[in-house]
């Protein structure tokens, strides 16, 4: 009989099964293990399976204004539990289940919007670095009002505490021209075997100039130097941004459903 467990009861054998679940297949289960490890305070993990099998696990960070939810092979058992965790950007890793997440929102009366996002992975031997010299390591000591004034022109209100909280925590590779902070990329998830790069952002005005691709092959070069593969997921629509990665030596892994609810 399938049973439906929270985090209070993950006993030591379930946790070794999630364990198994991520060496089997890091990139998918990225985010589960390295949430449960380092975002403990801010994370919550349902798990649906029989004894210490996992057939499919909901995955949500709260670590934001919206949740982060990972749907893991979806099951009716989620339904409750998904309304109550919105507003939320869903990722969801079967395209199959697009259908049955999109009815139980619809049931519940949420709108939402479906999109298509690609997965794009490199390693060392692939990647192919673009001056990644000319990027600079955000110190937070010295770039946090630089930090603080492009995150505003990307939409994201941030004050300086929490600007010294995000250069801490994410390893962000800045360029800069005329003394201006003008295009960012970092890394959100570090685990010895995938780096999950991301918030690529070049000011609009700056843009066109392989700014976003110098800032981006830094944090790459990082990665795949580690050990890591380094992995970013970008909009299929973004066909400019897909070229970039694919010009470092990245390639589509595959393609998968994000709802955002409401949109």
């Amino acid at each position: 009989m399938t049973q439906l467990k929270g985090l209070g009861e993950l006993d030591f054998a379930l946790y070794i099964s999630l364990i198994s679940l991520y060496l089997q297949n890091p990139l998918d289960h990225v985010y589960m293990l390295y949430d449960l490890i380092y975002e403990l305070d801010k994370t919550e993990l349902y798990i649906s399976g029989r004894g210490d099998v996992v057939e499919a696990y909901m995955l949500i960070w709260r670590g934001q204004k919206y949740s982060g939810i990972h749907l893991w092979n979806y099951s009716e058992d989620f339904k409750r539990l998904l309304k109550e965790a919105l507003p939320a950007i869903i990722q969801l890793y079967r395209p199959s289940d697009l259908e049955k997440v999109a009815g139980a929102l619809k049931e519940a009366g949420v709108e939402f919007k479906a999109e298509v996002y690609l997965d794009m992975v490199v390693d060392e031997e692939r990647f192919r670095p673009y001056r990644p010299q000319e990027a600079v390591r955000l110190d937070p000591g010295r770039y946090v009002g630089e930090f603080v004034e492009l995150k505003k022109a990307q939409g994201a209100d941030i004050d300086e505490r929490q600007a010294v909280e995000l250069i801490k925590k994410r390893r962000c590779y800045g360029v800069f021209k005329d003394g201006r902070l003008v295009s960012i990329t970092c890394r959100y998830v570090a685990l010895p075997e995938v780096w999950i790069i991301g918030d690529v952002f070049t000011l609009p005005e700056y843009r066109g100039h392989g700014y976003g691709k110098i800032a981006t092959s830094a944090i790459t070069r990082d990665a795949v130097a580690s050990g890591a593969v380094a992995y970013l997921h970008v909009n299929k629509k973004n066909v400019a941004a897909t070229s970039l990665y694919a010009k470092l030596g990245y390639s589509i892994l595959r393609e998968r459903p994000w709802i955002f609810a409401p949109p």
